[in-house]
């Protein structure tokens, strides 16, 4: 029974030897896919970086060209305020013109009435006030060169 142990430890032996053998077979024939697998995990990482940048980068371009779309809308509503300000005021200027413009004939009447009194009241008094105005001052000159 000795030699039947014997050969049970042997043919043990060679499986668990064969096992091991096998194991590391197939631990070097899964190694390459493993490190094909590694490769291909940096390589999946490294670009999903990248596109994460691009991601990045277009969401900042988007955000400031976001900025600056609301800006020119700001600037634009305050032109259309101002717009609207400036057709208001023209509206009361024309208004204005138009009333001043249908008052002409009764301020054209009113300034040649004013006028003709003028001429015919104080016109008169300031001519004779410039008279003896003019008088006093040659006699005071006459009287200063006469002695």
């Amino acid at each position: 029974m000795a030699l039947g142990y014997w050969i049970a430890i042997a043919i043990l032996l060679i499986a668990i030897l064969a096992i091991v053998i096998g194991i590391f077979f197939a631990l070097n024939k899964a190694s390459e896919p493993l490190n094909r697998l590694k490769h291909f995990q940096e390589d999946v990482q490294h670009t999903s970086e990248f596109y994460e940048k691009e991601i990045q980068y277009l969401s900042d371009t988007l955000d400031s060209q976001i900025e600056e779309a609301q800006a020119l809308a700001d600037q634009s509503e305050r032109e259309l305020e101002n717009f609207n300000h400036l057709q208001t005021e023209a509206q009361k200027l024309g208004a204005q013109l138009s009333y001043i413009g249908s008052m002409r004939d009764q301020v054209i009447q009113t300034a040649l009435e004013e006028g003709k009194v003028y001429v015919q009241h104080e016109l008169p008094r300031q001519f004779n006030k410039w008279k003896l105005v003019s008088k006093k001052t040659l006699d005071k000159q006459k009287e200063r060169y006469s002695h």
